[in-house]
């Protein structure tokens, strides 16, 4: 059995010198990088039904689910709007009326918002819009964005079974109004350099329709993390039929994910309210 050969002090590999340089060498050299915020913005998405739903009953349905951030429509005026965000401790607030109707759409905000920008639908022959602004959250700017897009039904009789059909038909395989709209809206937030977005709103337009696949290339459905929520109807006025379509929609950018959506089936306007708790994608980012 031969004896441990113990090298001299000054032969040893010095090992924690060299672990100190490599660790001195990667903070000088590498960028700087945090873990993603998990600070929740809990958003949601409603439409008021104009003059129909009172103040009170809005805020019955919408204070128990604490909204950070609103993004409305038919929204009565800026009175009603202002009256909401007082009640909701939602201090900042933009309204954009309609051309042709009655009311508008509006984002009501925890924390400050930049300039409102707006976007008109083109081709609407109901003076529909569009209505954006930054949002200054937890260290981070985001565009939040009230959307309000054409009702194929508006003005017309209850259509009859074929009608109907004719009018899905139209939906998903030919470019309708909303379709038009859906491509209008990513070009103009594309111009306004809204990388991180969220957008909610009224797209009178049902899942895996044209417009809703064309915006799925570029934004994500908050709905999507639960297929029974996905399905659910939003909108439960006339024409009644025996189910109940979604044309309500909160999407967003890959730069958030999901944490919790839900549909809020309450009977206060004829469309039910869409609820998304976002935190951001946990990807690292740049301090």
């Amino acid at each position: 059995m031969y004896p441990l050969r113990v090298l001299p002090r000054s032969s040893q590999v010095p090992w924690r010198r060299y672990l100190w340089l490599l660790c001195l060498l990667l903070v000088q050299v590498c960028p700087r990088w945090a873990l993603a915020d998990e600070t929740p913005l809990r958003v949601m998405t409603y439409n008021l039904h104009g003059a129909y739903v009172t103040a009170q009953t809005a805020l019955a349905v919408l204070r128990p689910h604490r909204p950070d951030l609103l993004l409305l429509q038919e929204v009565r005026n800026v009175d009603y709007l202002a009256g909401l965000g007082r009640a909701l401790g939602l201090s900042y607030w933009h309204f954009a009326p309609y051309t042709r109707e009655r009311g508008g759409v509006a984002i009501l905000s925890r924390w400050p918002l930049g300039p409102a920008q707006t976007l008109p639908w083109p081709q609407s022959r109901q003076g529909k819009l569009a209505l954006a602004a930054q949002v200054a959250f937890s260290a981070r700017t985001v565009w939040a964005t009230s959307v309000h897009m054409d009702n194929p039904l508006v003005g017309k009789t209850p259509p009859t079974f074929w009608q109907k059909l004719g009018l899905f038909w139209r939906e998903f395989f030919t470019t309708t109004p909303r379709m038009q709209e859906a491509q209008a809206l990513r070009d103009w937030l594309q111009q306004l350099g809204a990388a991180e977005t969220i957008i909610g709103g009224d797209f009178n337009s049902v899942p895996f329709a044209r417009a809703d696949r064309y915006l799925r290339q570029y934004f994500r459905d908050a709905l999507a993390i639960d297929l029974a929520q996905y399905f659910r109807g939003t909108y439960w006025g006339p024409p009644h039929g025996p189910f109940l379509p979604r044309v309500d929609y909160v999407y967003y950018s890959p730069h958030w994910q999901v944490v919790e959506a839900q549909v809020i089936q309450h009977k206060a306007s004829d469309h039910f309210p869409v609820l998304a708790v976002l935190i951001a994608a946990p990807a690292l980012k740049p301090l």
